[in-house]
C-alpha cells in the first residue's frame, strides 16, 4: 500500500486544498465544454505544483488521479 500522506511536506495543507479546487474546476471545465477544447491540459499545471511539494509516489498517484477524472469527463 502506498504511503502517500507519510510523503507530504509540512506546511503545505493551503496548497494541497488549492490544488484539489484546481483539479475539480478543471473536471468541471473539460466536462461543460465541447469535445475540440481541451481543457484537461490544464490538469499539467497541477501536477507541476505538486511536483514542488509532494514525493515522487505521491506525484505518480495525482497524475493517476488526473488521467481518471480525464476519462470519467468524456464518459
Amino acid at each position: 500500500m502506498l504511503k502517500i500522506a507519510n510523503d507530504i511536506r509540512p506546511g503545505s495543507a493551503l496548497t494541497l486544498i488549492a490544488m484539489g479546487v484546481a483539479m475539480a474546476g478543471i473536471f468541471i471545465a473539460d466536462t461543460v465544454t465541447d469535445y475540440a477544447i481541451a481543457a484537461a491540459v490544464f490538469y499539467t499545471a497541477v501536477i507541476l505544483v505538486a511536483t514542488r511539494i509532494l514525493s515522487g509516489t505521491a506525484v505518480v498517484a495525482l497524475a493517476c488521479i488526473c488521467v481518471a477524472l480525464t476519462l470519467i469527463s468524456f464518459s
